[in-house]
């Protein structure tokens, strides 16, 4: 169990954030926690674009060469 004069000054030390609004400022994102800002540049969403709809375009094409199992060529 911990001591109560442990909890008492625990208890004064946070008591002084009771009337603050807002975060606090160890807990308040700053720009160097993010990397890059959070944002795509238009150079990789171009890439994962080419790549996402051309990977789709080739499936299709796949599945139209394939022998289709409704054909009645047996």
């Amino acid at each position: 169990m911990t001591n109560p004069t442990v909890m008492k000054r625990r208890s004064e030390q946070h008591s002084s954030n009771i009337g603050q609004r807002g975060p606090s400022p160890s807990t308040k994102n700053s720009k160097e926690d993010t990397i890059g800002g959070g944002k795509v540049g238009p150079v990789a969403l171009g890439i994962l674009l080419f790549v996402v709809l051309g990977s789709a375009v080739l499936q299709v094409i796949q599945n139209m060469r394939q022998k289709s199992p409704f054909s009645g060529d047996d």
